[in-house]
C-alpha cells in the first residue's frame, strides 16, 4: 500500500503557509515582493530565477512517478485506488511547478514568451483562435 509522498506533503504544507502569508501581505501596505520558496527543499537549485535548468527541482516527481508505474502495472487489490491517489499527487505537483515558474519568471523571459505566444495566436493559418477554434467549429457545423 502506497502512502502520500513526503515531497508532496512538504509542498502542500508550504503552500498553505505561504497562502496565509500572502493574505496578510495583500492586506498591508508592504511593497516587498514575496517569493514562494519551498521550505523543505534541499536539492540542487539555488533559488535563482535565472537558473532555468534547475528551477523545477523542488517539484521532482521521480519517486511518485515510479510508485505510480509500480502500482499501475502491479497486481495489488487496491491498485486502481492507489494509482488514482498517486496520479492526483503527480498532477498537483505539476500544477505547482507551472505556477512556481510563472511567479518567478523574470521580466525579460516573460516578454519573450509573451511575444512568441501572441504572434502564434494572431496567425490566421495556424493560430489557436482562427485555425484551431474557429476552424474546428466550422468543421463541426459543416458535417
Amino acid at each position: 500500500m502506497a502512502s502520500v509522498d513526503a515531497q508532496f506533503t512538504s509542498l502542500m504544507d508550504d503552500m498553505a503557509s505561504f497562502s496565509d502569508t500572502i493574505s496578510k501581505y495583500l492586506q498591508s501596505d508592504t511593497t516587498q515582493r514575496l517569493w514562494m520558496i519551498p521550505v523543505g527543499y534541499s536539492g540542487g537549485w539555488t533559488f535563482n530565477p535565472t537558473d532555468i535548468p534547475n528551477i523545477g527541482n523542488p517539484f521532482d516527481r521521480t519517486d511518485v512517478n515510479s510508485g505510480y508505474v509500480d502500482e499501475y502495472t502491479g497486481s495489488g487489490e487496491d491498485k486502481i485506488k492507489v494509482a488514482m491517489g498517486l496520479n492526483i499527487e503527480i498532477g498537483y505537483m505539476c500544477m505547482m511547478e507551472r505556477a512556481f515558474r510563472e511567479r518567478h519568471r523574470t521580466c525579460t523571459r516573460a516578454l519573450m514568451l509573451l511575444s512568441g505566444r501572441r504572434k502564434a495566436h494572431g496567425d490566421t493559418s495556424y493560430g489557436v483562435h482562427k485555425a484551431a477554434v474557429e476552424g474546428f467549429v466550422q468543421e463541426l457545423l459543416s458535417t
